[in-house]
């Protein structure tokens, strides 16, 4: 009896190691990835090759419509990519370099309005550029610049040139706050014993700040150049109405109009491109040189003077803000307010924020706060970016947790490699392997294209490297200690994320679902792929709005989007500075 009694008893207890809640906790997220993640992505390869799948390879690469279909497509997507990188990279670094390194004034004002642009919504700028510099090649709508008697050639009003300045406008910022981190890292000695030496700024900038920030400045390039060739917003508002096609706008193009097939081919080549980027900026950081700049000693910030360019530096700077930031946001409330389209003539008006339905106005549609269509695509917007925040923060934390404290490296290295995998699928793409996932009932799941709860499954699964990300860098900041002095008092694993890890970990989880929130509220390439007459969200909304030649109420949408995404993102500042003291300078 008593030896049945162990063996019963060893057979509990190897049972209880081997399925552990944090065993549990794997398998869970494991299973999750390959259902959302990784059968998607495989879905839209196998999909390419079904029903007579091989007639749209030929039909993509190789027929009489290949040229129109693909090739200059993809062309004027990689032109596109490398102008607006490298404009980016160019003016992002030389804000970053006035505002951080030099003692240009008003470093902070600058500095603020810099980092807005990428904060806004893709299409606000390309909205507020259509306003302004549209002229009346298609007829109808002019911008203002037109109906001020201006004449616009066709190639600023459409096209290759108004989709890269737009896109260099967003993504500059993005090149700002990356190198001007880099740059707040360097110590002014180096710069202090290069001027003792003789050293002109222009030679410093040259030899010794450059070199430093060389990684930084490539990881931005390869950055900007992967989200830039996956831009659907510039592109299919200045592009599209004069049949200038990008590889994203083309994917839309043949989703929508039922080419199924050629389209799941167009974002598998766009796949494989980001893939390819971002293993070579994987690649270029392991074998990049790297410089220490900081040392166990302290260091005084020291700026470089700018002498007589201090004043035109800050004139350019002040342009470069006002262009990019200050005068976007003017134009796209003047033009919400006007009672022509894009013209001061004929007066202002807020019907088309707070007025009722008007025959004759805009087809009879009301203004945006009486507008059912619109507040109904608030609220999806709302709870979309809560709930998938939400969800996605949580899948963060269980993420962050098995990375940081689990005993299966295998398993680890697993959820961590599979977590990562949506960061290589650009947006539109990702929105086209979900269609071919949950478009058709699979295993338990009904067709869900169409409903709600696709758009939350595909934006959580969508934002998961960014929520992974947040949930790893903060466990990673807890001590073991306070696991081990848990699990010796017998709280289990569930208990110890709700009363230790959450608790100390809150302010980076907060922002991580504020971030979250932003992304699929401001999200048109993901959510322009899945989105149906019966359910719709604001920046669609805006799209199909200007698409539809109905200006004021886009550029209305677009600016209530726009006040929601830079509020959420200074909110996730703030919470960071509160999360992180040790930041924030006396």
């Amino acid at each position: 009896m008593t030896g049945n009694a162990d063996d019963n008893t060893s057979a509990k207890t190897w049972i209880k190691r081997r399925f552990s809640a944090t065993t549990v906790l794997e398998i869970v997220l494991v299973v999750y990835l390959i259902v959302f993640v990784v059968m998607p992505l495989i879905s839209l390869i196998l999909s390419t090759f079904e029903n007579k799948g091989v007639d749209s390879w030929i039909a993509v690469f190789s027929s009489n419509i290949a040229k129109n279909l693909f090739w200059i497509p993809f062309k004027n997507t990689l032109i596109i990519g490398i102008v607006v990188s490298i404009g980016a990279i160019l003016l992002g670094g030389f804000m970053a370099w006035l505002v951080v390194m030099t003692d240009v004034p008003g470093r902070g004002f600058l500095g603020t309005l810099a980092s807005f642009p990428y904060m806004l919504p893709g299409f606000a700028i390309a909205l507020a550029w259509a306003s302004l510099f549209r002229n009346e090649r298609l007829g109808g709508i002019a911008g203002f610049l037109t109906n001020w008697g201006i004449t616009i050639p066709d190639w600023l009003a459409w096209g290759v040139i108004p989709i890269m300045i737009t896109m260099i406008f967003h993504y500059y910022s993005l090149a700002y706050n990356l190198i001007g981190a880099s740059m707040a890292s360097i110590n002014s000695e180096l710069v202090e014993a290069a001027e003792m030496t003789g050293a002109k700024r222009f030679g410093i900038l040259r030899q010794i700040i450059l070199p430093v920030v060389s990684p930084s400045i490539t990881s931005s390039l390869l950055l900007i150049f992967g989200t830039s060739i996956a831009n659907f917003a510039s592109p299919a508002l200045l592009g599209m109405p004069v049949r200038y096609y990008t590889l994203s706008t083309r994917l839309y193009g043949t989703i929508r109009t039922g080419q199924m097939g050629r389209g799941y081919i167009i974002a598998l080549v766009m796949i494989v491109a980001a893939t390819t980027l971002l293993l070579v900026n994987e690649k270029l950081k392991k074998s990049r040189f790297s410089f220490a700049t900081l040392t166990g000693k302290g260091s005084r910030q020291k700026r470089q003077s700018l002498g007589k360019w201090r004043w035109p530096c800050y004139c350019i700077a002040l342009l470069i803000v006002t262009v990019t930031t200050i005068l976007p946001g003017i134009t796209l409330f003047l033009a919400s307010i006007t009672r022509y389209t894009n013209s001061l003539r004929g007066g202002l008006t807020s019907h088309f924020w707070f007025g009722e339905s008007v025959a004759n106005i805009a087809d009879g549609i009301p203004g945006l706060f009486r507008n059912p269509e619109i507040i109904s695509a608030a609220k999806n917007s709302f709870l979309l970016g809560l709930i998938g925040g939400i969800i996605a923060v949580m899948l963060g934390l269980a993420i962050g947790y098995i990375t940081n404290k689990s005993q299966h490296r295998g398993m680890r290295s697993l959820i961590a490699i599979f977590s990562y995998i949506p960061m290589l699928i650009p947006s539109i793409a990702f929105g086209a392997i979900y269609i071919v996932q949950f478009g058709r009932p699979f295993g338990p799941f009904p067709a869900l294209y169409g409903t709600f709860a696709l758009l939350v499954l595909a934006g959580v699964a969508h934002t998961l490297p960014f929520a992974s990300q947040a949930g790893r860098a903060a466990l990673s900041q807890v001590s073991a200690e306070l696991e081990e002095a848990s699990v010796v008092v017998g709280a289990g694993l569930f208990k110890r994320l709700k009363d230790i890890y959450m608790p100390l970990v809150s302010g980076p989880l907060l922002s991580g679902a504020i971030n979250v929130f932003v992304k699929l509220a401001r999200d048109l390439s993901l959510m322009i792929m899945l989105v149906t007459p019966t359910i719709s969200l604001l920046s669609v909304k805006s799209f199909q709005y200007s698409s539809e030649g109905f200006a004021q109420l886009s550029n209305a949408v677009t600016l209530v989007v726009s006040v929601i995404s830079v509020s959420a993102t200074v909110l996730v500042h703030y919470f960071n500075r509160k999360s992180q003291p040790w930041l924030v300078k006396g």
